[in-house]
């Protein structure tokens, strides 16, 4: 069952206070800048299992060389993993589109992306791959629907650093540091 944001909030409010933390901060205007940094962070982990947890195949129709991925807002294009054609296989990535244009090893299909857009030519730089609906294994910022369970802890983290970043987290008088020419 996907968390809710009223649990999400619940369970960092909860936190907090375990913590003996209070929070002056509207914690749900930070959910979306830490569901994206949590995108990110589980694109880069160390462990495969983690990774997993963020990534996910999208079809994408690529006509003359060039699929759009305007309608795909959650891809994280930095983190596009693999790009498979139905008769050409798995595309090489190329890194730029002006790389693309290049000559190159003639066995592979390349790609690159730019503007939204992977780019693919053959190795000669000129050719494209035939017409044909790709598969891009990509990661992707989650959203509360589609998060996975073993990842709402590290989301709740996230979002608990953006509202200490904000200010919006203080900590109880108990915990503050006594002020200069003070004594305790």
């Amino acid at each position: 069952m996907p968390i809710t944001t009223a649990n999400l909030v619940e369970r960092c409010r909860r936190r907090l206070l375990e913590r003996g933390d209070t929070i002056d901060a509207d914690l749900e205007s930070f959910i979306g800048d830490a569901l994206a940094d949590l995108g990110t962070v589980a694109a880069t982990d160390p462990d495969p299992r983690v990774r997993a947890y963020a990534q996910a195949d999208a079809n994408f129709a690529m006509v003359a060389g060039a699929a759009p991925l305007v309608a795909a807002p959650q891809v994280i294009r930095e983190h596009i993993l693999r790009i498979t054609h139905p008769t050409h296989g798995v595309l090489q990535p190329a890194g730029t589109v002006s790389y693309l244009d290049a000559e190159k090893s003639g066995l592979y299909f390349w790609w690159a992306i730019e503007n939204d857009t992977v780019f693919g030519r053959f190795g000669d730089g000129v050719t494209f791959p035939d017409d044909a609906t790709i598969v891009v294994r990509h990661s992707f910022t989650p959203t509360l629907a589609n998060l996975h369970a073993q990842l709402e802890n590290d989301l709740i983290n996230i979002l608990i650093g953006l509202a200490q970043a904000g200010g919006g987290v203080q900590p109880t008088p108990q915990q503050q540091a006594p002020a200069a020419g003070t004594t305790t």
